[in-house]
């Protein structure tokens, strides 16, 4: 069972939740790319870790005969690379990688569908010009490299990984989370976050608490995840995103009276967030109150008014019945490797 894409009925809410690691690569690739003068010696972060160059040259040459000719050079060009080198590569470099992945079975673990559009907008512009372009090259990028580097560490010991290794095989089994892999997924957070404590370990640690509570609701995994983001709010009252992971969590747990408390406080310390609005909006509607969720929600299309989630929930709201499931699109994209 997939958990990339979830749906939950949850008190009247429909909540639809997307575990997407690299979603923002394609509205902010420059983030992954380190600030000229910026150390790097020491990264700690989800992004700066996957951003690191990563020799696999020894494991090539050992696996170097079961290989098509020419993939070795192509692998190592890439792994030992950055995004800005990766950026100069030819369009017949990127047939190359298609060919080569052929070779590793574990790069056919993506989703083919997605993989292929990231490749084929990494070669052509389109409508949405050039940053469009570049942020599905630097998807393609980072699919590929982790993909690489987990199947050329497929024999080694947690233990024996690097952290930018580490990091790597995180995102690789991250973005193909399934049902099954939930005890392995949190193995590797914890071991992100004991080596290389930072908010985005921490928080890769949260979603992957969050998803073990939405396979299977008890005491201990709900004060686990509730623990967890505490910590992260202490270090970042701001976060958005953590917003829409506590109220998936306190809605989980059907605790109405926190998410009260969470939500308008939420909104009283950020007035010019639409994302508060609209998340404390989705409280008065599973309190099957029309009226204040119109009222609230008009605020964040107020907001920001291009927002068609904002828009075409303000539509159900006015006909559904109060409460009623499928109002509500809670879409949860957790941006793990932005600080």
């Amino acid at each position: 069972m997939k958990l990339n894409r979830t749906q939950l009925i949850i008190s009247g809410i429909l909540l639809t939740v997307a575990l997407f690691l690299a979603l923002y690569f394609s509205q902010k690739p420059a983030a992954l790319i380190p600030a000229p003068g910026k150390a790097t010696s020491q990264p700690s972060s989800i992004r700066d870790l996957v951003a690191q160059p990563v020799s696999i040259k020894p494991a090539v040459e050992k696996q170097g005969k079961d290989l098509p000719a020419g993939c070795a050079d192509l692998w190592t060009r890439l792994t030992e690379g950055t995004v800005e080198e990766f950026r100069d590569f030819t369009d017949d470099d990127k047939a190359a990688m298609k060919k080569c992945s052929d070779a590793v079975p574990i790069l056919a673990k993506h989703n083919p569908e997605h993989v292929n559009k990231l490749r084929a907008g990494c070669s052509t512009a389109d409508e949405e010009g050039s940053n469009a372009m570049q942020g599905n090259c630097v998807l393609y990028y980072f699919f590929y490299k982790a993909g690489l580097v987990t199947w050329f560490n497929k024999d080694k010991a947690l233990s024996d990984l690097r952290n930018d290794e580490l990091a790597l095989l995180f995102f690789h089994e991250y973005n193909n989370l399934d049902q099954q892999k939930l005890g392995y997924l949190a193995q590797l957070a914890d071991e992100l976050v004991a080596r290389t404590p930072s908010y985005s370990t921490l928080k890769a640690k949260a979603s992957i608490q969050l998803f073990q509570l939405m396979s299977e609701v008890t005491p201990a995994k709900a004060d686990e995840l509730i623990r967890t983001i505490h910590e992260l709010n202490n270090q970042n009252p701001h976060d958005e995103q953590l917003l829409e992971m506590h109220f998936v969590a306190l809605a989980m747990l059907n605790d109405r009276d926190k998410m009260n408390e969470v939500t308008e406080s939420f909104v009283k310390s950020h007035p010019s967030s639409a994302a508060a609005y609209y998340i404390r909006s989705a409280y008065f509607w599973q309190l099957k109150d029309r009226a204040q969720t119109i009222e609230v929600l008009k605020n964040a299309v107020a907001l920001d008014p291009t927002n068609a989630r904002f828009m075409q929930t303000r539509d159900r709201v006015e006909v559904a019945e109060p409460g009623a499931p499928g109002v509500y699109n809670i879409d949860v994209n957790f941006d793990l490797i932005s600080d």
